[in-house]
């Protein structure tokens, strides 16, 4: 998530191809494996990772501010709806409300903004 948003961030141009030019093959029994399992760790990794990316993104144009924030306003919804209850995410949430205004982001859709708005 980290090594993709800034390369888009810095990319002067970028195509796109309905070429196949990566295979994911998946094992179970991994490390990343046995994380996709557990839902609330990787929502948490995630989460980790975006508000990487969404602080990283205020050094570019508001376009990408807005899809950074759009994002992981996505997260943080996730983590609700799957359960989180960690103190340490809803500290987050509160910060990044702050610095991202994630409940007025109109990219995410309103249920979305009404979750974080009550949650935070």
């Amino acid at each position: 998530a980290i090594f993709v948003s800034q390369l888009m961030m810095r990319a002067s141009k970028a195509i796109t191809s309905n070429d196949r030019v990566y295979y994911y093959c998946r094992n179970d029994e991994s490390v990343m494996g046995k994380m996709q399992k557990d839902k609330k760790d990787l929502t948490l990794s995630h989460l980790y990772a975006y508000r990487k990316v969404a602080e990283d993104s205020l050094n570019f144009d508001e376009y990408f501010q807005t899809l950074a924030a759009a994002r992981l306003a996505n997260f943080y919804a996730t983590a609700f709806k799957i359960g989180v209850k960690d103190k340490e995410v809803k500290r987050m949430l509160k910060d990044d409300k702050k610095r991202f205004a994630l409940h007025k982001n109109k990219r995410v859709p309103l249920i979305k903004r009404v979750i974080l708005t009550l949650w935070g």
